[in-house]
């Protein structure tokens, strides 16, 4: 088991990272007690106040793109913290819907072997691509 977490843990992705800090139940405090943590675990060598500042910093520079396009609406008083951070509710939106695997797209590319076969080869692109979002 310690050598999947080593392999899983030597290469951890940029992208794992911030989706993590902006995760409101981890933080970038929760993120450097967690790779601090598995990386005691793993007995690896691994400078992580410098890797959870790398991320910091590509994070503030996502928000200096995003703020140069995003305008801030007024705020309104919700429960939903989205009207009163806007930017950092796009660049949530778009980080988080990436997903982390690739099982997904394969599953549709199975999928679409089984709806085209040799009684179904004529049909057009978008019948398969309805029979596909139908699960048919």
């Amino acid at each position: 088991m310690k050598v999947k977490w080593y392999a899983y843990f030597t290469k951890y992705p940029l992208i794992y990272a911030i989706a993590a800090i902006l995760d409101p139940g981890v933080k970038l405090e929760g993120l450097t007690n967690l790779l601090t943590f598995y990386y005691q675990q793993l007995d690896v060598q691994f400078d992580v106040p410098y890797y959870v500042n790398n991320c910091k910093r590509i994070l503030e520079i996502l928000c200096e793109d995003y703020g140069a396009v995003i305008q801030p609406q007024p705020v309104e008083s919700s429960r939903n913290n989205s009207s009163k951070f806007p930017v950092l509710a796009r660049i949530a939106k778009d980080i988080l819907a990436i997903p982390a695997s690739t099982i997904a797209s394969e599953s549709a590319f199975s999928v679409g072997r089984r709806v085209l076969d040799e009684k179904r080869s004529r049909l057009s692109s978008k019948s398969i691509e309805m029979c596909v979002c139908k699960k048919d």
